[in-house]
């Protein structure tokens, strides 16, 4: 039975993420400027940290209980919750910065490395375990001549995304990219997030115009697109029904993805066959009034998949609006189980 966690941020979620040791321990970062822990198994908060001066847009876990957020104010802040747990305070420290917004932040467990992408048009690789300096230095800034717009890290490989341009990178060895696609992203919106497949393969992109994209690494001949939320319309005047792939997560267990959407639909595919397994959530109706998904997470086992939903701006008011929209989407995080029919490649 799906579990509606308490006390949830009071804005938009932007990112979660699943302790990968501690099977029920989930991150949440908010446009409210905070960053979360809970034990979804209870449906506590069990911590809070407040340092980002703004909008926190990505999370991820490090090495055991370290925690690590990043924003629109440019700043990495860290924080270990083994040594604060259940203190609703501000117990975490700087760890490094950006000249500007930083957009995605990654953790790669093979090599104690944390990543982050931002709109001053670098990636930047940090040593996760680095407490001699406050903030620390980058190991390794890369350069991006198209900007950052998501990125993912697994094992050895980070896969950077901006515009029109896919780069893969070595971790191992960062100077030059070992897997380069310019001008091949048949998606003509610029790419929302970017996950990697479970077992390094390939990667899928989303984006506003309600399509994602997967990408094999080694064999290009399997690359391909699908609509997840987008339906032509009958006649060739009218534009096409559209809603925005806010959010995209692969089961870590069957290697199967899930998609959330504006429209408020969830829904499972197997990329490797080209079809949709199931509807998790269907599309919101005039009977069906489901709120806009703005996140996703698995756990580590791929049994429960958190989903966060709430306003996802798509129909902002205007900058000058005498007043704001009448209601906007409520900010929930329900943690939902994994039916076998709707994750698994055999069902």
């Amino acid at each position: 039975m799906a579990k509606m966690l308490s006390n949830p941020p009071k804005e938009t979620v932007s990112c979660m993420a699943f302790n990968t040791e501690w099977e029920w321990l989930l991150l949440v970062a908010s446009w409210d400027k905070t960053v979360s822990a809970y034990m979804v198994d209870s449906t506590m908060r069990i911590g809070q940290t407040i340092g980002h001066k703004g909008a926190v847009l990505a999370c991820c876990w490090g090495k055991s209980l370290n925690a690590f957020s990043a924003g629109v104010d440019g700043t990495i802040w860290k924080r270990n919750y083994a040594l604060n747990w259940g203190v609703d305070s501000n117990p975490s420290e700087l760890f490094g910065t950006h000249d500007d917004a930083i957009i995605s932040l990654a953790y790669s467990k093979t090599h104690d490395f944390v990543v982050s992408g931002s709109s001053d048009r670098t990636v930047r690789v940090w040593d996760a375990g680095s407490d001699k300096r406050n903030p620390s230095k980058p190991l390794f800034t890369i350069k991006s001549q198209c900007g950052v717009d998501s990125l993912d890290v697994l094992g050895d490989r980070l896969v950077v995304a901006g515009e029109k341009e896919i780069n893969v990178y070595d971790l191992r060895m960062l100077v030059t990219p070992y897997y380069f696609l310019k001008n091949e992203i048949t998606l003509q919106k610029r790419p929302r997030v970017t996950k990697m497949m479970t077992q390094g393969e390939g990667c899928a992109l989303a984006s506003v115009e309600g399509r994602v994209e997967i990408r094999y690494f080694n064999d290009k001949s399997k690359n391909y697109s699908f609509k997840a939320t987008r339906r032509e319309a009958a006649s060739g005047d009218s534009p096409p029904e559209i809603s925005p792939v806010n959010a995209i997560a692969f089961n870590p267990k069957h290697g199967t993805l899930v998609t959330g959407s504006s429209n408020g639909s969830i829904m499972s595919w197997n990329q490797s066959a080209k079809v949709r397994l199931a509807t998790l959530v269907s599309p919101a109706t005039s009977q069906n009034n489901v709120a806009p998904v703005s996140a996703l997470a698995f756990n580590h086992t791929g049994t429960h998949l958190a989903i966060a939903t709430g306003d996802t701006f798509d129909n902002a008011a205007p900058p000058f609006a005498l007043s704001p929209p009448a209601s906007l989407p409520k900010t929930q995080i329900i943690i939902r189980p994994v039916l076998l029919a709707e994750s698994s490649r055999q069902s």
